[in-house]
């Protein structure tokens, strides 16, 4: 791993952590939430676990905040200097829903 990629592991970490706090939940009541057990948020925050896509998307929608942004925190705090935007707004659903006759 390189250290970009340290660096936005460790800060997602520790968004969730600060965002888990910000909420007055323990580590046992939100692992309640998902139906896992306290370890495992537990192994997260320290980072002797590693976070998948999915468990990330469960722990936000546990903790009832937005996965968009807490990626965009981490990416602006991480590489403050890009700050990419697309040249064009593109609708991702018209590419893969049939248009209507």
């Amino acid at each position: 791993m390189n250290a970009s990629h340290l660096n936005r592991t460790k800060e997602l970490r520790h968004r969730l952590r600060e965002a888990r706090e910000r909420q007055g939940l323990s580590q046992k009541l939100l692992a309640q939430r998902m139906r896992k057990p306290q370890s495992f948020i537990s192994k997260i925050e320290t980072g002797e676990r590693n976070l998948d896509v999915v468990e990330f998307l469960e722990i936000c929608e546990a903790m009832a905040i937005d996965a968009l942004d807490m990626l965009r925190a981490v990416r602006d705090t991480c590489s403050p200097s890009f700050a990419w935007q697309p040249a064009v707004a593109v609708d991702l659903r018209a590419q893969v829903e049939p248009a209507l006759p």
